[in-house]
C-alpha cells in the first residue's frame, strides 16, 4: 500500500466519523440529552512503567428515556482488551467497562481513544480519551556507561 493511498484512507476514516459524530450531536441537541454517557469522560493512567499493562475502568450511563444498543467498544489501535458488562442499557441503567491497556514499548506521553458505538435510531460513535506518560522503571544519566575491566586488585575506572 503506498503512503499516499493510506493517507487518503485514513482522511476518509477521519471525515466519515468526524461527520457521524456530528450527527450524533446534532439528533442529541434536538432532544435536549445525549444517548449516552461515561463517566469519567477522560481516563489519566499517570505513569506507566514500560512493558507493564495498565487496567482501567469507566461507568456507561443511559440517561434518556429509551433503550440504548451498544453495538461495539474498540480503542483506536490493538494496544489493549476492552469488556464491557452489558451491551443494551435501559434508561437509567449503567455497566462497567473495564479494559488493559498493554505495555508500551517506547517512554513519553502517549494518547489514545476509546471509541463507543451505538445504535440510536442512527449510529453514533461516543470517544473517550486514554492518556498517560509511559517511563522506564529505572532512569540514570547520562544515558551510556562505559565499564572498562582491569587487572586483578585494581579498581576499575568508570567513564561516562
Amino acid at each position: 500500500m503506498s503512503k499516499r493511498f493510506a493517507l487518503q484512507l485514513t482522511l476518509l476514516i477521519t471525515l466519515v466519523t468526524t461527520a457521524t459524530s456530528a450527527w450524533c450531536f446534532w439528533l442529541a441537541a434536538r432532544r435536549q440529552q445525549l444517548p449516552l454517557q461515561i463517566v469519567p469522560g477522560r481516563v489519566d493512567l499517570g505513569e506507566v512503567f514500560l512493558y507493564e499493562d495498565k487496567d482501567f475502568e469507566v461507568e456507561v450511563r443511559n440517561p434518556g428515556k429509551q433503550v440504548v444498543e451498544i453495538v461495539g467498544v474498540r480503542l483506536d489501535c490493538a494496544c489493549a482488551n476492552v469488556r464491557l458488562g452489558g451491551l443494551r442499557l435501559k434508561p437509567g441503567e449503567a455497566t462497567r467497562l473495564t479494559g488493559t491497556l498493554q505495555g508500551r514499548r517506547k517512554p513519553g506521553l502517549f494518547a489514545r481513544q476509546l471509541i463507543v458505538s451505538v445504535k440510536e435510531p442512527e449510529r453514533c460513535h461516543f470517544r473517550l480519551p486514554i492518556v498517560g506518560e509511559a517511563r522506564r522503571r529505572i532512569s540514570y544519566s547520562p544515558e551510556s556507561l562505559i565499564l572498562r575491566l582491569t587487572g586483578v586488585g585494581h579498581p576499575a575506572p568508570i567513564a561516562t
